[in-house]
């Protein structure tokens, strides 16, 4: 029995429906601004015209469509009603949407597969019949072997000899026959099994090739005057959901050693994502930074009681020191210097930028992504190997630059190039025209650090004052045949409680910033050497202070 046919629905074009080609793409954070054109044939007089291409996510209330002259030359839009040029006014613009069943495959090759199906189904029938006489035949000899059995059991004791060959003769028989049947049933139930297989396979592959998935058709309908007939070019926009994009950077550092100079060639690309169901092929991107969609409102103002409260008496007799870590902030990165006069109080980078492609890109509705450079420079930068011994046991290359130009580098994530090796990938905070800047380019194997840290305590007996004694132990090695200048930094507390001193009473050559605790020292280590560096400070506390230490 042959099953019909069934009707395929396709996207039919209708006198009035007209393609359209996308001209240009400008991302935003969360969405894209399709520009596209079109050319139609307008008879005069009033008339709606559909125009395909478009997703069916585009959202209808940011249509617009403007006319050209018939010869492409500059737009020439007129106030009024509607947007006017040659001749032709825009009335209304909407979009409409339609689904439509369709095979998601091609359907030439269904009867293929079909014919596949039903030879299969015939050698799956054949091997089953096949099995079947094996597994009667195998029946039938196993009942004449225990017909064997029964009639052997009958035979006394001292019969004749050549009876007994008979016997054994018919037994022979019986088992190879038996042993035979065996086998074809094996292969009998392995042909089966592979029909089987085949079968499901076919009905698999038939049943993806008749699958059905709807189709969602959208078309911008715009109604148009014309003053008289002729061929038209139409340009339209509209925004669409399901594509946005993120800048991305990547740092190449090349630098001289001796002179602990270096050039950082920054690159900047724009990262996109785009599923909207439409092909942008041979466009013009443009990436905006501007967030059409947010509309600021003023925060609620709301009351911020303040409570108070009377110390208990366990309260008052003693007092509990907290030891946390403080991010220091700045204005300007240490080493590098600014272009700008007066750093403003605030700088958010809240001004819109837009950066355009340098060529034309194709770019498929996949939803992968897909990076486009919009802007590359080179700046100069003083080069340092810093340590850390607190935080790691090795040194890392950092680079201070300063951007200069008129456009700021974008807050984002930026791979890190040094010496033609990626070293990893780290964040880039956003930095404004004329700011300085720091980025690290990975460790260097060549310098290692040991830190100690040991600590005294001592309480008074008659007052019971307490006094800690920190006693740190650097031990820098240089690993290679060449000396190696370092950056060390170090750091102590800052005690902001009355009666908590801090006291530093060796720095071995660092400078102290007594502000913020920090201490630093350049030095310079010979090939193969090893130096040791020696801070101690002192934190003195009356008796009533709980220290954390």
């Amino acid at each position: 029995m042959t099953k019909p046919k069934k009707t395929q629905l396709v996207p039919t074009k209708s006198p009035g429906s007209f393609g359209s080609r996308p001209l240009g793409v400008t991302f935003y954070e969360d969405r894209a601004e399709v520009t596209r054109v079109a050319t139609v044939e307008l008879a005069a007089g009033s008339q709606w015209i559909h125009l395909s291409g478009v997703s069916a996510f585009l959202d209808d209330r940011s249509i617009q469509v403007r006319v050209l002259t018939a010869a492409k030359s500059e737009p020439t839009d007129e106030e009024g009603d509607g947007h006017k040029a040659a001749g032709v006014a825009v009335i209304a613009a909407s979009a409409r949407r339609q689904v439509l069943p369709a095979y998601v495959h091609a359907k030439g090759p269904i009867e293929e597969l079909d014919t596949q199906l039903r030879e299969a189904e015939l050698a799956r029938a054949s091997a089953q019949a096949r099995l079947t006489r094996a597994n009667s035949r195998r029946t039938r000899l196993r009942a004449l072997a225990a017909t064997w059995c029964e009639g052997l059991s009958e035979i006394p004791r001292g019969a004749a000899t050549d009876d007994l060959a008979a016997w054994r003769a018919a037994y022979d028989s019986t088992d190879a026959a038996l042993a035979g049947a065996m086998d074809e049933w094996f292969e009998a139930s392995r042909a089966l099994s592979e029909a089987d297989d085949a079968a499901a396979l076919a009905q698999a592959r038939l049943a993806v090739r008749r699958a059905e998935a709807p189709i969602c058709d959208a078309t911008v309908e715009v109604q148009l005057d014309a003053e008289s007939a002729g061929r038209y070019e139409l340009e339209f926009k509209y925004r669409v959901p399901c594509a946005m994009w993120r800048p991305e950077h990547l740092a190449r550092l090349d630098f001289d050693e001796a002179a602990q100079i270096g050039r950082i060639e920054l690159v900047t690309y724009a990262t996109v994502w785009q599923a909207t169901g439409e092909r942008w092929d041979g466009v013009e991107l443009a990436f905006s930074t501007a967030r059409p969609s947010q509309a600021a409102s003023p925060p609620l103002l709301q009351d911020d009681p303040i409570w108070s409260r009377k110390k208990t008496t366990d309260e008052r007799k003693t007092v509990t020191i907290e030891s946390r870590d403080v991010e220091v902030a700045a204005a300007d990165v240490a080493g590098g210097h600014s272009q700008v006069a007066q750093m403003p109080g605030v700088d958010d980078g809240g001004e819109p930028l837009e950066y355009g492609s340098k060529a034309r890109v194709d770019l498929p509705s996949t939803g992968a992504p897909f990076r486009v450079e919009i802007a590359s420079i080179e700046l100069e930068a003083k080069v340092e190997r810093v340590l850390r011994p607190e935080r790691s046991a090795v040194a890392h290359i950092r680079a201070l630059a300063t951007l200069t130009g008129d456009e700021p580098l974008l807050a984002g994530p930026i791979r890190i190039v040094r010496g033609g090796s990626m070293m990893g990938r780290t964040r880039l905070d956003f930095v404004a025209p004329g700011a300085a800047f720091e980025l690290g380019f990975g460790p260097d194997d060549a310098i290692r650090v040991r830190r100690h840290e040991h600590r005294r305590r001592e309480e008074s007996t008659i007052t019971g004052s307490q006094t800690i004694d920190f006693d740190t132990d650097l031990f820098l090695s240089n690993l290679s045949d060449q000396p190696q200048k370092l950056h060390v930094f170090e750091r102590i507390p800052v005690s902001e409680i009355e009666g908590l001193k801090v006291t530093l009473v060796e720095n071995d050559g660092f400078n102290v910033n007594e502000a913020d605790g920090f201490l630093d020292l350049e030095l310079e280590l010979e090939p193969r050497a090893t130096k040791k560096l020696n801070i101690e400070y002192e934190l003195k506390a009356p008796s009533k202070m709980v220290l954390p230490f």
